[in-house]
């Protein structure tokens, strides 16, 4: 490959530049071993052969003349490195490799048979030199760390790999698998398997299940990413999963846990006492759950072409109690795997084709509401994103949207996803790479009714069961039939090229990123299917998708109606008595898409103790969607923007011997933008679109002659319904998108050190200040109709200058590698979180009738709801042999500050004498933060117990054992901060709320 010279390199560095945008990844997934040969006096030597064989084949590198090689886009794993030039060698050393990390080697020659000077190889044994992988790495500027599987395999943690996150500083909460990380919402982060992002586009959370036996390696960022990275403000937490190797090796393993081998919730009486049913349920005997998993990797074609499964099967049963006294089983089973080839038809070409996938099918309470997106859009009294529904019923759901379903109301969800990659990279020269790849991606959410009654073709109903309608059961199925789906595209190109100097190195990476992503939505109300009986005799053929039956409420009603009402629901036969049924049209999929391109370019200028890295990306952001009147192919812009985000780091090395480092540096980074913005322009409001009937019966009209008809018949079959209005000939959407919109960034500063203590610990300290700028919310504005004299609030998506949020930390990380059999993980972080506005959305209504109150800034500003000051953990094992036995001893320590809050409470705001009482709005009685619960801590074990097997110890069985929450505590971890008749202000809202108690896991496995 000699015949790269300087201008064929520049030329195929550009060409990168204008890279065709159908290719994304995130970052690299390759490392990098550079390394020095000396003679035997220490000074470097040129012209030397270095060969490196690894988990997948040969390369070979000469040294420069400063007697520097590299070996470059390298997959994670231990290679072995040996050297020879003429009669000197050196000895054969290991070296392992971290994706996105530099592993320094240092290959010493001598004479056959004259072991150098430092060598610490007795004669007869045979020779296996480790190289001591660097606690800490001076061409690492980010903030974070590398961890791979056999680290935290053995430690008692979730079996998500998320996890890992609770690790580091900075991290908090994240036990569902969505942290907060260094101050910023859970819907901030990325989450990447081998580059491909896999985050959920309209949430924000983590979108694919992970067979946890398929993870190789975990590379975490919590703060200064460099410039490959974008559409990130929290933290980047990227997946390498296994590669198949020379040799076939596998796993197979069973975890199981129990409610029978827990221990019993136990909480102060007067805390939970609407909790008993929640927690009766959860403490029901005989639910056991359990995992398979199973993984194997190996050679196809030795040499060449390398395999890697991993299969995993979940089934998790849950209790949960309802409000009529009966317990129901919402029973979760999740399935994912992940196979991956990987070819390699040179040593200087490597080519990796893979599939992920995952599917989960569970229950689910269903509120009317079928989405986040939905549901915020379809605040009754004051309906965002300009929707707007009939007033003659709109009061009558204030709340619905909040209201959990109960028996019967439940859905039954199946999610599958997959991904495809295909990645190539290229090793030119030893210093000039190139690697491209690109990703498909599917989604898919399909909900439908459970349980339901076949009588009204699985329409749901409702039960009032107070006068003023606050409370209400909803029975007999699913209040939403539909899908969503979620393609994407994601394509990336890059290059790197090292450029060595006699005084000053630089690394130049570029790259192009190009994600497509497309959301789908198709939701309607189940029941019965016909044509709607009232607008049809206007001449309007208007199908019907199913219906909402609203029963009669009390005793109260009965009497004022004159009827019999010895039942209301009977859940066993589907018997009911309505007064009103709401027809529902049938509504078509929705789509809305958005395209990301981003193009970087970063530069790492090493010059003796200092180190340089430079950095710029662009990002271009442009959504689209379906606006009324809905025609089909008719999409339209609703998001446009460019960005720029520099990104600049230092690290200097005082003493020279990269045992000690100072570090800062400073950078842009733009929001992920949320694809759920997108999707409330083209909802429609769920109570638009909709032909109200009354029950004729109730009133006994003799014209009617409805005497003895079961309401329960098929709706359209008879007379006794009497319509009252219907509300236009199409759905209501008002949507008024904002194309001036930008997106929120922060601009952080980060400054500490790192110390290698010794060759397997190292201490990092960082200070890490970030401000959040273009914070932004939906602002309701009143539309005046001089003529009729009324006000229909609508909304406006801005950038506020009102909305604030800050984060100040400092972060120590205490890292032991495994050495003398131990290891160890401490984090500390002291931090601050403040601000007026939590939400990842812009959809909370924070800005809201800001000309006629000051419900939405009063005492608003404060700390954040997911603000702990101080946090601890720590993570250990020790691994103990005993002969062809190993016994390994991990435990965790965790402590944090409990969680803030105030005293709260929902009124109405009056609007003046012209327009009355308008929305309703949260009012802060007291400072953001005022309260704030005790703290909280886990102690938590695992005894790992290993048999090795076979005349070379070519098996093992696997025992493991863990207990969580050792001590079994039981402490608050939140509370309702809402002031109502409930009387529940400063109580957990839920078991979520409530530390879990000492629970237990069993492992057995098997290894090959």
């Amino acid at each position: 490959m000699r015949f790269f010279n300087q201008p064929v390199r520049l030329v195929l560095l550009s060409a990168i530049l204008i890279f065709p945008a159908a290719l994304l990844g995130e970052g690299t997934q390759t490392g990098t071993i550079a390394g020095i040969v000396l003679d035997p006096s220490g000074a470097p030597l040129p012209g030397v052969s270095v060969a490196l064989s690894g988990p997948q084949g040969e390369r070979i590198a000469l040294t420069d003349a400063n007697g520097r090689c590299r070996f470059p886009a390298l997959s994670p794993g231990r290679y072995r490195l040996a050297a020879e030039l003429l009669s000197l060698s050196a000895d054969p050393l290991d070296a392992d490799v971290f994706v996105n990390r530099t592993t320094e080697v240092r290959l010493s020659l001598h004479e056959e048979g004259v072991a150098p000077e430092d060598s610490n190889v007795i004669e007869g044994d045979p020779i296996q030199v480790v190289a001591e992988t660097p606690v800490i790495d001076r061409f690492e500027t980010r903030v974070g760390g590398n961890i791979r599987f056999e680290n935290v395999d053995g430690l008692p943690l979730a079996r998500i790999y998320q996890s890992v996150t609770q690790l580091l500083p900075g991290v908090t909460g994240g036990e569902d698998g969505n942290p907060n990380v260094s101050g910023a919402l859970r819907g901030a982060n990325v989450y990447l398997v081998d580059g491909v992002d896999t985050t959920d586009p309209t949430t924000g959370l983590f979108g694919m299940n992970l067979a946890y036996e398929a993870v190789s390696e975990i590379d975490v960022t919590t703060a200064a990413a460099g410039a490959e990275y974008g559409r990130v403000s929290g933290g980047v937490i990227n997946v390498v999963t296994r590669s198949g190797t020379h040799d076939f090796r596998g796993l197979a393993r069973w975890v199981a846990s129990d409610n029978d081998w827990n221990a019993d919730h136990e909480y102060d009486s007067s805390l939970v006492p609407h909790l008993r049913p929640e927690i009766s349920a959860a403490d029901a005997p005989g639910r056991l759950a359990s995992t398979l998993a199973i993984s194997l990797g190996g050679p196809v074609v030795p040499e060449k072409l390398f395999f890697s499964a991993s299969w995993e099967t979940n089934e998790q049963p849950f209790g949960r109690p309802t409000a009529i006294g009966f317990d129901w089983d919402e029973d979760r089973s999740v399935d994912s795997g992940a196979l991956k080839l990987d070819w390699q038809p040179a040593p200087e070409h490597a080519v990796s084709v893979q599939h992920t996938f995952d599917s989960a099918n569970f229950r689910a309470f269903s509120p009317f509401d079928q989405s986040p997106a939905e549901n915020l859009s379809s605040q009754s009294s004051d309906p965002q994103q300009g929707a707007s529904a009939p007033s003659s019923f709109i009061g009558f759901f204030d709340g619905l949207r909040d209201r959990p379903g109960d028996l019967f109301a439940v859905e039954q969800r199946a999610q599958d996803g997959n991904f495809s990659k295909v990645q190539w990279s290229w090793t030119a020269t030893q210093n000039l790479t190139f690697e491209l790849s690109a990703a498909d991606q599917e989604r898919r959410l399909d909900r439908g009714g459970f349980g339901t009654s076949s009588i009204t073709g699985g329409a749901p109903h409702l039960t009032p069961v107070s006068e003023d309608l606050d409370d209400f059961f909803i029975f007999n199925g699913s209040t939403s039939e539909g899908f969503d789906e979620r393609p994407r595209q994601q394509a990336n190109a890059s290059a790197s090229y090292f450029l060595p100097g006699r005084r000053v190195d630089h690394e130049l990476s570029v790259g192009f990123d190009f994600q497509d992503t497309e959301s789908v939505t198709l939701s309607n109300v189940p029941g019965q299917d016909y044509t709607d009986p009232f607008l049809s005799e206007f001449g309007f053929d208007v199908q019907i998708a199913g219906q909402l039956f609203i029963d009669v409420d009390s005793d109260d009603d009965c009497f004022f109606f004159g009827i019999n009402c010895d039942f209301a629901f009977r859940p066993d036969t589907g018997e009911f008595l309505p007064y009103v049924r709401l027809d529902f049209w049938r509504r078509p999929p929705l789509t809305s898409t958005e395209q990301t391109s981003a193009l970087y370019i970063s530069d790492t200028i090493v010059l003796d103790r200092w180190l340089f890295r430079v950095g710029l990306r662009w990002e271009r952001l442009e959504g689209n969607g379906d606006l009324p009147p809905f025609v089909p192919g008719d999409s339209r812009g609703l998001v446009e923007d460019d960005d720029i985000a520099p990104r600049f780091a230092v690290t200097w090395d005082p003493q020279g011997d990269g045992n000690f480092l100072v570090h800062a540096s400073w950078g842009r980074y733009y929001e992920p933008f949320l694809q759920q913005y997108l999707d409330t322009y083209n909802r429609v409001f769920p109570l638009s679109g909709v032909t109200e009937y009354f029950w004729g019966a109730l009133f006994e009209d003799p014209f009617l002659n409805c005497d003895g008809v079961n309401p329960s018949l098929t709706p359209a079959e008879t007379d006794c319904w009497v319509p009252t209005f219907s509300d236009g000939p199409v759905p209501q959407q008002g949507a008024q998108p904002n194309l001036e919109l930008e997106r929120s960034s922060i601009d952080e500063i980060v400054f500490g050190f790192d110390r290698r203590l010794s060759p397997n610990l190292g201490l990092s300290v960082s200070y890490v200040d970030r401000e959040w700028n273009d914070l932004w919310d939906d602002t309701t504005l009143l539309n005046f109709d001089p003529v009729t004299g009324e006000a229909d609030p609508r909304s406006r998506v801005e950038n506020l200058d009102i909305a604030e949020r800050s984060y100040q930390a400092v972060q120590l990380m205490l890292r032991r590698r495994y050495a003398d059999n131990w290891q160890l993980m401490a984090a500390y972080t002291w931090s601050r979180t403040e601000g007026n506005f939590f939400r990842a959305d812009g959809l909370d209504g924070f800005a809201d009738l800001l000309d006629f109150t000051d419900a939405t800034v009063v005492n608003r500003y404060g700390p954040a709801p997911y603000d702990r000051p101080h946090q601890l953990r720590v993570y250990g094992s020790y691994h103990l042999p005993l002969g062809r036995s190993d016994l390994t001893f991990a435990g965790a320590f965790r402590y944090s500050d409990g969680v803030p809050f105030e005293r709260t409470v929902e009124e109405d705001i009056f609007l003046g004498d012209e327009f009355g009482f308008g929305p309703s709005v949260l009012r802060y009685l007291t400072p953001r933060g005022s309260e704030r619960l005790s703290g909280n801590f886990n102690v938590d074990l695992a005894l790992n117990y290993a048999l090795r097997i076979g005349a070379l110890d070519e098996y093992s069985f696997d025992l493991k054992a863990e207990i969580f929450n050792l001590t079994n505590e039981n402490e608050q971890l939140g509370a309702e901060s809402e002031i109502d008749d409930e009387g529940l202000f400063g109580l957990p809202r839920g078991l979520s709320d409530l530390q879990s108690p000492r629970s237990y896991r069993l492992t057995l496995g098997i290894r090959f």
